[in-house]
């Protein structure tokens, strides 16, 4: 009887502390760009931001790659892009590549070892070239976005220029213009939202879906991650007004700032009922572009560098279920651990009670957080992570990259930053024909003959990375310490390290494979869409096969046209009827029990586990009182929650 009691206790307590993980992802918002940070004239209104940091637990040393497909990868996956091979360009529209399909995502962790529903609202930017690649092929029962890196915030359209192969087109840019706007598998007609900013209408998703997954009782994993503030700067006219100081471009970013906060604040006040069971993570995916109106305040450099400005963002925690046991007697208002974006995707899994060292979690480089952040530990403690490998471009995008190990980080740059180089590499191919080394070996003699700087910082000391030998008394405070003398142990000890990561970082994935007109949403009635099929043959080559032993048009199969249509609801019914002929059937929800008492059964049977676990107590107590012949000692063994630190 004691047993059933315990187990019944035991499935209580797991429906009640398994927490809800919200996170908002905030695209392109640099280390100035909200009101808690700044340490100029007020240029941005953040109220509702400044008041969830301030409550909850800021993160001042966290950190993300200076892009956003790389940054959005590593949250999902827990792993450096570089161990992915994305440690190069962004994914481009055209381009037929992803985070590889071998990579678990979080989305699906979670629901398999915890139960958890999932949802992605907003920007995806992490391939969409296959069906596979999409987000409700990846662990996320419910999408609703984008797939491509950005848009017209109003249109929903997506623009991307490419470079065709042939040297007749360099006079003229090809460009590939879509609509943008998906619901799980099918687009969300356009008449529908036209003229609806993306802040306004993620916003109004996310809400729908709180309203709709949270009172269930099943935990949820919603993502938003919002387009603003990326290009194009188009502010909401209904946002609130800015301060005077915002001039010019500073502006018109401050009104889509605004417009951030009002929506951090809608979905803050939806959230209430379930604040008490819910984890929210707040976050930039990279540093502000300045030539924008963004702002990395006191920090060196901007999105896609290296420097400070680039990788080092706002982020926080809030959310009821884990500040009261962090705050104690007394509020911890900053955590001084450095953290990586990889450690969110450990943190939550250990959130969700089912962190144990898996298969598919044993070369994972993120780090857990939980109990450092419960025990409230203060500046001199011990904290998991003491470095960061925040890149290693590959040979061709010059090697470039930086190390942060303890107060010191290693700068390597190139003498060209990586969109230069993708770009180059583009232009070249419109010549002519290379083959990959060739074209490697090219791009090295007219853009990497010479390397580039590096440099050396005490980044605890000199967080502005300033080199300035005319004014500076102490040299960990104002100077690259790179070539100084007195310096030379560390920084040899850092290019060791760092020639050790180099040589068992894996080749990148950007093997300049660009699918040009293929991909063109011209195809498919002006729809961005996965051009490619399951065997990895473009769609839009079928029209030109009559006869072909590809599997989807043997036999009777009559080769499929491309849609032509513009965009309306009768081209999103046939594009509907495109995508559920020509795929495989989407997973099923039937999955694995990972923890105790975890997985879809747990998901969809825990009341009736309940209630199971009482009849078993009142029948074997029952039976314990007709027949006493026997004791029966159970035992069990417990396995030890195991965090893989990262070397």
């Amino acid at each position: 009887m004691m047993v059933m009691k315990v187990i019944f206790v035991m499935i209580l307590v797991r429906v009640e502390c398994v927490p809800n993980i919200v996170m908002m992802i905030v695209d392109d918002m640099g280390w100035g760009d909200v009101g808690y940070n700044s340490e100029m004239p007020k240029t941005v209104s953040t109220p509702t931001i400044d008041t969830l940091a301030n409550e909850g637990i800021k993160f001042p040393h966290f950190y993300t790659s200076p892009t956003c497909t790389a940054s959005r990868a590593a949250l999902m996956t827990g792993k450096y892009p570089m161990h992915l091979g994305l440690q190069d360009s962004v994914i481009h529209p055209s381009e037929p590549r992803g985070v590889p399909l071998n990579e678990k995502f979080l989305s699906e962790k979670l629901k398999e070892r915890a139960g958890y529903r999932t949802v992605f609202i907003g920007k995806w930017h992490l391939g969409f070239a296959q069906k596979a690649y999409a987000p409700t092929r990846r662990g996320f029962e419910e999408f609703y976005g984008i797939l491509t890196g950005g848009g017209d915030h109003f249109e929903h359209s997506s623009t991307e220029t490419v470079a065709m192969r042939g040297p007749e087109y360099k006079q003229r840019a090809t460009v590939m213009t879509g609509y943008n706007l998906w619901h799980n598998d099918v687009p969300v007609p356009l008449e529908e939202h036209q003229g609806v900013h993306t802040t306004t209408l993620y916003t109004r998703k996310t809400v729908e879906y709180i309203n709709q997954m949270f009172p269930s009782g099943l935990p949820v994993f919603l993502v938003l991650a919002y387009q603003a503030i990326h290009a194009p700067i188009q502010g909401s006219p209904k946002a609130r007004q800015c301060p005077t100081a915002a001039t010019g471009k500073r502006r018109a970013m401050c009104q889509m700032i605004a417009s951030v906060d009002e929506s951090v604040e809608t979905i803050e006040n939806a959230l209430q009922p379930f604040w008490n069971n819910t984890v929210l993570f707040f976050l930039s995916d990279n540093g502000g572009i300045l030539r924008h109106g963004s702002s990395n305040g006191v920090l060196r450099g901007e999105k896609g560098s290296y420097y400070e400005g680039g990788i080092r963002v706002p982020a926080f925690i809030s959310g009821g279920f884990l500040l009261p046991q962090s705050r104690n007697t007394k509020k911890l208002a900053s955590y001084p651990g450095l953290i990586h974006i990889t450690d969110l995707h450990t943190t939550a899994l250990a959130l969700a009670d089912c962190y144990f060292p898996k298969t598919d979690d044993v070369d994972l480089d993120g780090v857990d957080h939980l109990t450092s952040l419960k025990n409230n530990k203060k500046q001199d403690d011990i904290f998991p992570r003491n470095h960061v490998a925040h890149n290693i471009n590959s040979e061709l995008f010059g090697s470039a990259g930086a190390l942060r190990v303890g107060d010191y980080k290693l700068i390597v740059q190139a003498r060209v930053s990586e969109s230069e180089i993708y770009e180059y590499g583009q232009h070249m191919l419109q010549d002519d024909n290379w083959d990959e080394a060739e074209l490697d070996q090219v791009i090295h003699q007219k853009l990497l003959r010479s390397p580039g700087e590096s440099s050396l910082f005490n980044i605890v000391l000199n967080p502005t990375e300033t080199d300035d030998p005319e004014h500076c008394d102490e040299s960990e405070k104002c100077r690259d310490l790179y070539s100084l003398q007195d310096f030379q142990q560390i920084k040899d000890s850092m290019l060791t390290k760092w020639e050790e990561l180099r040589q068992i970082t894996p080749r990148s994935t950007e093997l300049w494979q660009d699918d040009g007109p293929l991909a063109d949403p011209a195809n498919f009635g002006g729809i961005w869409t996965p051009w490619r099929d399951d065997m990895g043959y473009p769609y839009a080559t079928y029209q030109l096969a009559e006869k072909s032993a590809h599997p989807n048009l043997a036999g009777d199969s009559a080769p499929r046209p491309a849609l032509t249509q513009s965009v309306s609801t009768t081209n999103i019914d046939q594009h509907r009827r495109l995508s559920s002929s020509s795929s495989s059937p989407p997973p099923t929800a039937t999955t694995t029990l990972g923890c105790a008492v975890q997985g879809s059964l747990f998901q969809r049977h825990h009341i009736a586990l309940l209630f199971l676990a009482y009849f078993l107590g009142y029948y074997f107590g029952t039976q314990h009182h007709v027949s006493s012949s026997t004791n029966r000692h159970l035992t069990s063994n417990s396995g030890t929650k195991t965090p893989i630190a990262t070397a």
